[in-house]
C-alpha cells in the first residue's frame, strides 16, 4: 500500500488494536534497520524523532575531502603546464571550455567542507592555491580569459574575505595577520588599496590593527634587507631599487600601515608610515600617492598641510594637484573626484 492508504486504513482502529500493529511491526523490523532508521527514538520519543528528521532534513552533505584534494590538485597541476590554455591531448576541448565552473565548483566545496573545524586548515590551504592561481591567470595566459575572477563571477576581494574569514577563526591572529599580509602583497599585480580594505576589514580591534602594523614594519624591513643585500653582492643586473616588483611591494605595505593608523585615527603617522616606506625616487610622485590617500580618507586638513610642505621642499605637483589644492583652500572641503 502507498502511505495515503496506510493512512486512511488506520484512522478507523482502535488504540488497543494501533499497539498491538506498532509491537508486531516492531518484531519484524531488522536490526540494521531500526539502527539506520532511528526505530528507537520513534518508539521512545515520537516528538524528539520528528525534530531529530526535520534537523537531518537540512544538513549539508559534506564532499569527500580526499576526492577533493585530488580533484582539485590536478586541476591547478594541469592548468599551470597550460593544457587549459591551448589545444592539446591531456585536457579536452570541452573540458577546457568549461574552466570557470570547475573553479567556482572547487571554491563553494571548499567553503563548504570548511564548516567543518577538523577540515578548516586543508580547505583554506586550497582555497588559498586556486586563489595564487587566478591571480597568476591575471598575470599570463593560463585561461582564455585574462580576468579570471570576473569570468567566474566572484571578485577578487570577495575570494580574499571567504579565505580570510576562515584565517581568523583560528587563534593564532598574529601568524593569521602575517600570512594575509604576504598572500596580498605576493599576489597583486599593481598597488591598490581593495585587497588592504578586505583584510583591514577583520581587524576588529586597535590590538589587531597594531599587530598588523607590527607585521608590516617586519615584512618591509626583510624586504629593504634584501633589496641592500642585491646592492651590495652585485647579484642583480639591473638597479632594484627601481624594479617594480620591489616598489609595488613596498607600496602595498605602506598602504596597509597608513589605512591601519587611519582606523586607529592616528593621521600624522599614517602620512609619516607612508612617505617613509614608499620606495619611489621621484618626490612628486611620492607625494601624489599621499594625497591620493589622503583625499580617499577625505582628511582635506591633513592634504594642505602636505602639499604646502612638499611645495616649499621644492616639490612641483602635477596641474590636478594644483586644481585640488585651489578647491580646498576656496570650498574648506575635497572637491567630488580626486585628478
Amino acid at each position: 500500500m502507498k502511505i495515503t492508504e496506510v493512512r486512511k486504513v488506520i484512522e478507523k482502529y482502535s488504540d488497543q488494536q494501533l499497539r498491538l500493529m506498532v509491537v508486531e511491526l516492531y518484531r519484524v523490523i531488522p536490526k540494521k534497520i531500526k539502527e539506520e532508521k532511528s526505530v528507537d527514538t520513534l518508539v521512545a520519543d515520537p516528538d524528539k524523532f520528528v525534530a531529530e528528521k526535520k534537523r537531518g532534513g537540512r544538513t549539508v552533505k559534506l564532499p569527500d575531502i580526499d576526492l577533493l584534494q585530488d580533484e582539485t590538485g590536478w586541476f591547478i597541476a594541469d592548468v599551470r603546464e597550460g593544457y587549459y590554455f591551448g589545444p592539446n591531448r591531456v585536457v579536452p576541448k570541452s573540458q577546457r571550455a568549461k574552466w570557470r565552473f570547475t573553479v567556482k565548483k572547487f571554491y563553494k566545496e571548499w567553503v563548504t567542507v570548511a564548516a567543518k573545524e577538523e577540515n578548516r586548515d586543508t580547505a583554506i590551504e586550497y582555497l588559498e592555491k586556486l586563489y595564487i592561481l587566478l591571480c597568476n591567470a591575471e598575470e599570463k595566459y593560463l585561461f582564455v580569459s585574462d580576468e579570471p575572477f570576473q569570468a567566474i563571477g566572484i571578485a577578487k576581494e570577495e575570494f580574499l574575505r571567504q579565505i580570510f574569514a576562515l584565517k581568523f577563526a583560528t587563534t593564532d591572529k598574529e601568524k593569521v595577520i602575517e600570512e594575509s599580509i604576504k598572500l596580498i602583497v605576493d599576489h597583486t599585480d599593481y598597488p591598490q588599496t581593495e585587497e588592504l580594505t578586505a583584510l583591514v576589514d577583520f581587524l576588529k580591534t586597535p590590538d589587531l590593527k597594531d599587530m598588523s602594523i607590527a607585521r608590516a614594519k617586519k615584512i618591509l624591513e626583510q624586504y629593504r634587507q634584501k633589496h641592500n643585500l642585491k646592492k651590495i653582492t652585485g647579484k642583480s643586473g639591473y638597479n632594484w631599487s627601481g624594479d617594480f616588483e620591489y616598489k609595488k611591494k613596498m607600496e602595498l605595505l605602506a598602504t596597509l600601515g597608513f589605512i591601519c593608523y587611519c582606523y586607529l585615527n592616528e593621521f600624522d603617522n599614517a602620512a609619516a608610515f607612508l612617505k617613509k616606506n614608499i620606495v619611489e625616487r621621484d618626490r612628486e610622485v611620492k607625494l601624489y600617492i599621499l594625497l591620493r590617500l589622503l583625499f580617499d580618507f577625505n582628511l582635506p586638513g591633513l592634504w594642505l598641510s602636505e602639499y604646502e610642505a612638499a611645495v616649499a621642499g621644492k616639490v612641483q605637483p602635477r596641474d590636478g594637484l594644483k586644481k585640488t589644492y585651489r578647491y580646498i583652500k576656496e570650498n574648506g572641503t575635497l572637491p567630488e573626484y580626486f585628478s
